[in-house]
C-alpha cells in the first residue's frame, strides 16, 4: 500500500513537470507571438493560452482519477468482507457443525457414532473459529488501509454503507460499452498536445505575411526663455500621421527551418495519438475479456456453491438416518466449503476486472 502512495507520489511529480512544462511553453509562444504585429495576434494568443490552461485542467483530472482508481480497489474489498459472504458463509458453516456435532453426540452416546467422528467435528470448528478470526482482522486492516488512501485520521470511525451482489457488479457495463477516445483524459490530453503543435506551425507561417501598420500623433509645445510654460505665450501644434508596410524577404531560411521542424513535431504528436488509440483499444479489450470471463466464472462458482449446499444437506439427511458414512459428510463440508471459497475469489475477481473495464473505457 505504500508502495501504491509513492507510484501516486511519482505520478504526480511527473504530471507536475508536463504541466510546467507547457507553461514555460505557454510564456514562449505568446512571447514570441508578440513579434508578428498583426490584428489577429491577440485572438491567436488567447487561443494557445486556453489550450495551454485546458492542458492543466485535464493533467488536473487525470491525478484525481488516478487517486479514484486506487481508492476504489480497497473500497470494494472492505465492502466484500464486511457485508458478505466470507464472514457470513463462516458463521453459516460454524452452525451446520455445531449441529451435527450436537448430533453426532447424540449417535455416540446412544452407540451409532465413534468417539474420532466428534474430535473429527471439533477439529473443523476449531479450524473455522480461526478463519474467521483472520477474516476480521483482514477486515480491520482494510479500514486501516481505506483511511490511509483517504488522508482519514486512523483514530476517526469509518462505516461502509454500500451493499455487494452480482447485480451490482454488472450494472453500467452497457453504457460503459458505448465508448469514445473523448472519454479517456489521455487522449484529451493528447488532443490539446496536437492543437499546441498546430498553434507552433501557424505562428511560424504568419510570421512571413507583411504586415501593415498606421499610427498617429498630435501635440502642443510651448516654448519660454523663462519656466512659465502656463503664463503667456504662443503654442506650437506638431502633428504626424506614418503608414508602415514590413515586407518579409529574406530571413536566411530560418523561419522555414522553424516551419519543417514545427511541422515534424506535430506529425509525432499525430502518430503518438494514433499509438495512444490502439493502446486504448488493447485495453479495452483486454478489460472486456477479462470482465466476460470473471461473470462468467462468477455465475458458475454460484450455481456450484449451491449445488455443493444442496449435496451437504442431503447427505447430512443420510447420515442422520444412519444410511450415510462420517467420510461421505466430511467430503461433503470439504466440497461446500471449497465452493463457497472459490465464489468469494471469483466474485472478488469480479470486482476488479469491472474497476478496469470501467478505467478501459473511461468512465472511472
Amino acid at each position: 500500500m505504500n508502495e501504491s502512495r509513492l507510484h501516486a507520489l511519482d505520478d504526480r511529480r511527473s504530471l507536475q513537470i508536463g504541466v510546467d512544462g507547457f507553461a514555460d511553453r505557454r510564456t514562449r509562444t505568446v512571447a514570441t507571438h508578440d513579434e508578428i504585429g498583426m490584428d489577429m495576434q491577440g485572438d491567436f494568443t488567447v487561443e494557445v493560452a486556453d489550450g495551454s490552461n485546458n492542458a492543466v485542467a485535464v493533467f488536473d483530472e487525470i491525478l484525481e482519477r488516478g487517486a479514484a482508481q486506487d481508492l476504489q480497489p480497497v473500497d470494494t474489498d472492505g465492502v466484500l468482507e464486511q457485508h458478505g459472504f466470507q464472514i457470513d458463509l463462516i458463521d453459516a458453516n460454524m452452525n451446520l457443525l455445531n449441529k451435527l456435532e450436537h448430533d453426532t453426540k447424540v449417535m455416540y452416546d446412544n452407540g451409532f457414532a465413534e468417539k474420532l467422528d466428534l474430535d473429527k467435528l471439533g477439529v473443523q470448528i476449531a479450524n473455522l473459529q480461526t478463519e474467521k478470526t483472520n477474516a476480521l482482522n483482514q477486515i480491520a486492516n482494510g479500514y486501516l488501509g481505506l483511511k490511509l488512501l483517504m488522508g482519514m485520521p486512523i483514530k476517526d470511525s469509518l462505516v461502509l454503507t454500500d451493499t455487494l451482489n452480482d447485480e451490482q457488479v454488472k450494472a453500467g457495463v452497457l453504457e460503459a460499452s458505448n465508448f469514445n477516445y473523448e472519454q479517456r483524459k489521455e487522449f484529451q490530453y493528447a488532443d490539446l498536445g496536437i492543437k499546441l503543435k498546430e498553434f507552433d506551425v501557424r505562428r511560424y507561417k504568419m510570421a512571413k505575411i507583411p504586415t501593415l501598420s498606421l499610427n498617429g500623433y498630435y501635440n502642443k509645445n510651448a516654448q519660454r526663455n523663462k519656466f512659465d510654460v502656463f503664463g503667456k505665450g504662443d503654442w506650437f501644434d506638431i502633428s504626424a500621421f506614418t503608414l508602415n508596410l514590413n515586407i518579409p524577404i529574406f530571413s536566411g531560411f530560418t523561419n522555414n527551418a522553424r516551419i519543417a521542424k514545427a511541422k515534424l513535431s506535430l506529425q509525432q504528436s499525430i502518430n503518438q495519438q494514433e499509438a495512444l488509440k490502439i493502446n486504448i483499444d488493447n485495453e479495452i479489450q483486454t478489460a472486456t475479456n477479462n470482465f466476460n470471463s470473471a461473470i462468467a466464472s462468477l455465475d458458475y462458482q454460484k450455481k456450484n456453491m449451491t449445488l455443493a449446499e444442496s449435496v451437504y444437506q442431503q447427505t447430512k439427511k443420510k447420515f442422520e438416518a444412519g444410511t450415510g458414512s462420517q467420510t461421505e459428510i466430511n467430503q461433503a463440508q470439504t466440497d461446500m466449503k471449497t465452493a463457497q471459497t472459490n465464489y468469494i475469489n471469483s466474485l472478488y475477481n469480479a470486482i476488479i476486472a469491472r474497476v478496469d473495464f470501467m478505467k478501459a473505457t473511461g468512465k472511472l
